[in-house]
């Protein structure tokens, strides 16, 4: 089995789509770079006197209609006293200024924010692997070479999933560092603690090593239906019904699908607004509560989710005529 993961590995290597992929990645990533470079930027002094003029200018309007703006926070019930909408209502600097966030107020945003396109990457190169066999007939000449289905299917998931690990390694290693190095040409990277950089740093590693599970998913669902194009047709159907329409309508099913357990296992948990209604004098009052959702479950649903599929597409390529 080892001399046919061998030769896999070398196919992966040798084939164009993935190094494209790595190289859309890589453009992806100099953008990020970009933004950041753009967003933790101070602010010039032409954009500072433009926020100081509407600031001024605000306040000038304040002072001739605070008496009406009071008395109406009054009468909307907005407050209980004059100084509480005086507060509310008066205009402040920090309205009218901004101030960029500091490379570490983004805690594990750097990495986390590479996340959905790299493991759409991952997928895509999977499911391409194993599908161009089928779509070129070469799958029967493996079976003629090793008719032991069972190891020609486990060497057709195992080759993406091992082959993609270093390139996204390469990828999101450059989208942290060069996110990095742009806020510190601003001279905006602020307190970065030991703790952080730990936080950080797991980020990375959880989505390169998802990358691996997404391709090996993508490597399962393509010896079940034989078609990239099928592939990433069910991933985008998925998206939109289920996680696009069927959680916006049923909020209780979120903790069970797939995209906030992503979320879980990228950001180390996650956090979800469940909503919570109680009968009260003034009738039916509702509200959403923050709630956990953590790494374990979201490494968990991921763990089954894989198995599941890589079996299914184990019995169908065991028991499914590839002529």
């Amino acid at each position: 089995m080892m001399r046919l993961l061998l030769v896999e590995l070398d196919r992966f290597r040798s084939r164009r789509l993935p190094w494209l992929a790595v190289l859309g990645l890589l453009a992806v990533v100099a953008l990020a770079v970009f933004s950041a470079w753009q967003t933790g930027r101070p602010a010039t002094g032409s954009e500072l006197a433009m926020m100081e003029e509407s600031h001024q200018s605000a306040l000038a309007e304040w002072e001739e209609t605070s008496e009406a703006q009071i008395a109406d926070c009054l009468d909307l019930d907005w407050a209980d006293t004059e100084a509480e909408c005086e507060e509310m209502l008066e205009p402040s600097w920090e309205n009218y200024s901004w101030e960029a966030p500091t490379f570490a107020a983004k805690g594990v945003a750097p990495a986390a924010d590479l996340a959905y396109p790299v493991l759409f990457v991952a997928l895509l190169v999977g499911a391409s692997l194993v599908a161009a066999e089928f779509s070129t007939r070469s799958i029967g000449g493996w079976l003629t070479f090793e008719p032991r289905r069972g190891r020609v299917y486990a060497t057709k998931v195992l080759a993406p999933a091992l082959g993609v690990l270093l390139p996204m390694a390469v990828v999101v290693t450059l989208a942290v560092l060069g996110t990095w190095a742009a806020y510190t040409v601003n001279d905006h990277v602020g307190p970065m603690t030991s703790e952080l950089w730990g936080d950080l740093a797991g980020a990375a590693r959880r989505t390169v090593l998802l990358s691996a599970a997404f391709a090996a998913i993508g490597a399962a669902l393509a010896a079940v239906l034989r078609s990239t194009v099928a592939v990433v047709g069910i991933v985008v159907a998925y998206v939109v019904v289920v996680e696009g329409m069927l959680a916006g309508y049923f909020l209780e099913l979120r903790p069970r699908l797939l995209m906030l357990n992503l979320e879980a296992v990228v950001q180390g948990g996650t956090t979800y607004g469940v909503e919570t209604c109680t009968a009260g004098a003034n009738g039916v009052v509702c509200e959403y509560v923050d709630t956990t959702l953590s790494l374990t479950h979201g490494v968990v649903t991921y763990a089954v989710v894989l198995a599941v599929l890589v079996a299914v597409g184990a019995l169908v390529f065991r028991r499914r005529d590839v002529g």
